[in-house]
């Protein structure tokens, strides 16, 4: 899905990500899939792609900020990773 979403020439790609300039940071629990997207995203062309090692375990360990988020409300029929980010 990934790919699909951030592909820059791709008809499925999001809307909310055509930049190949912009930030994109990934997040994961511990931080393997994170880096894994982050990976994929730089050999995508997005230069400043990158990851938050350890996840968001080591960012809870470390005390960092946390808030709840708001909740996914994506209309029935828009495919999924195609909202702006959360």
């Amino acid at each position: 899905m990934l790919e699909w979403r951030f592909e820059p020439e791709g008809s499925w790609r999001n809307p909310q990500v055509t930049d190949l300039e912009r930030q994109v940071i990934v997040l994961c629990e511990h931080g393997y899939s994170s880096l894994l997207a982050a990976v994929m995203l730089a050999r995508l062309g997005y230069i400043r792609a990158c990851d938050v090692v350890g996840g968001f375990e080591a960012w809870r360990k470390a005390e960092l900020p946390t808030r709840q988020g708001p909740t996914a409300s994506a209309a029935w029929d828009e495919p999924a990773g195609m909202g702006g980010p959360d």
